[in-house]
């Protein structure tokens, strides 16, 4: 049905929690995607959908070679027992067809047999797309994965000079400390076009003195307008952190959205809000 709509710019399709959906129905859809001619922005997410396979999730990654002038690309498969880092190796080598890509979005989350080789695929592939603007890699509770994968992300948003939005949640890695968190500070700072900025660390071994290192960043962000941190269970964080924070925000005056999740932090004591918001 939906190859007959020839004039549709933009497809979103979400699955999840489809159980009895199968690569049947994904080749079905992947021969109708391929009709739409005018599509510039394609979403496709095949969450917790236990019966399609790697077959199908890489039949749906070639579609990228159809669209040249695709502006969007949103790839989700959090829960997938199937993706590993074939299938990351198969949507990266796909990633350089897409030549007037603005906005990238990558959802691997739960994805447990990805380790940092896959990861590497990605970043490499990343790094070269100029034309980004918006970014979103989502790769919590991929238990395997480890500085060296997250590093290799970070790495690659370095070069992306015209970035302004990015989304990063590396949370509930256990194999992931504090120390990409240098790669990833050294990755955002003096991003001129950068306004709106996502960091999820939940559930991770970071420190304070790590947190100065995003503390820094993001006082070199002039056009700063939106942060939202999600720091909750990282339980060796404590008042220190707060301090740093303090520093990286108080030069944006016209930062219109500011928010930080700090539950489950028992370091944190009243002194910490006190170098955050002023006094009690």
């Amino acid at each position: 049905m939906i190859s007959k709509l020839a004039h549709l710019t933009r497809f979103q399709l979400n699955l999840a929690d489809s159980s009895l959906i199968t690569d049947s129905s994904v080749a079905i859809l992947a021969d109708n995607i391929k009709e739409l001619k005018n599509i510039h922005q394609l979403g496709i997410g095949f969450n917790n959908c236990d019966k399609i396979t790697e077959a199908g999730i890489v039949l749906i990654a070639s579609l990228a070679a159809e669209f040249e002038k695709m502006t969007e690309w949103s790839f989700s498969f959090e829960g997938s027992k199937v993706v590993k880092n074939s299938t990351l190796k198969t949507i990266a080598d796909k990633l350089p067809n897409l030549k007037e890509l603005k906005g990238l979005y990558l959802n691997f989350s739960h994805c447990q047999e990805i380790t940092n080789e896959g990861i590497g695929f990605i970043g490499e592939r990343i790094s070269k797309l100029t034309t980004i603007s918006k970014l979103m890699i989502h790769t919590e509770g991929c238990e395997k994965i480890t500085d060296s994968g997250v590093s290799s992300i970070c790495k690659s948003i370095f070069p992306l000079r015209g970035l302004s939005k990015i989304s990063i949640d590396f949370s509930s890695c256990p194999k992931v400390s504090g120390t990409c968190i240098f790669a990833l500070g050294q990755s955002l700072s003096n991003k001129k076009k950068l306004q709106d900025v996502v960091i999820k660390l939940r559930k991770t071994p970071i420190s304070s003195d790590n947190m100065s290192w995003i503390s820094n960043a993001i006082s070199t962000l002039p056009n700063l307008n939106s942060l939202i941190l999600d720091l909750s269970d990282c339980i060796s964080i404590g008042d220190p952190t707060l301090r740093e924070l303090k520093k990286g925000i108080e030069k944006h005056e016209n930062l219109k959205i500011f928010e930080i999740v700090l539950d489950q932090c028992p370091k944190l004591t009243d002194l910490g809000f006190t170098y955050l918001f002023g006094g009690l």
